[in-house]
């Protein structure tokens, strides 16, 4: 599955992604391996006094299942260019195993 979605609405898909787990009934579930590439566009900025001019970057997230258990491998890269401070880059990568 391949994505492509606002910094906003893919914040927003995580955060309710997490609540969903959170929430759900201890007991056997099935969740289906899958894996997501979002590109992450700033639309506008609504602070002014940030002075952010400009937002890009991509996540990459793949869940996948392991014989006793899951994986999960989240790679995030955005940069942020600011007005009158250039541009700042942010990379992260996580790989977990449960």
């Amino acid at each position: 599955m391949v994505a492509k979605t606002y910094i906003t609405g893919q914040l927003i898909g995580v955060v309710a992604f997490g609540v969903l787990l959170s929430a759900s009934p201890a007991g056997a579930v099935d969740i289906s391996p899958h894996r997501a590439l979002y590109s992450l566009t700033l639309d506008s900025a609504k602070t002014h006094g940030a002075g952010v001019a400009a937002a890009t970057g991509a996540m990459y997230y793949e869940w996948g299942e392991a014989c006793d258990g899951w994986t999960v491998d989240q790679r995030f890269r955005l940069r942020v260019v600011y007005a009158e401070e250039g541009a700042v880059s942010i990379n992260s990568s996580l790989l977990t195993w449960e």
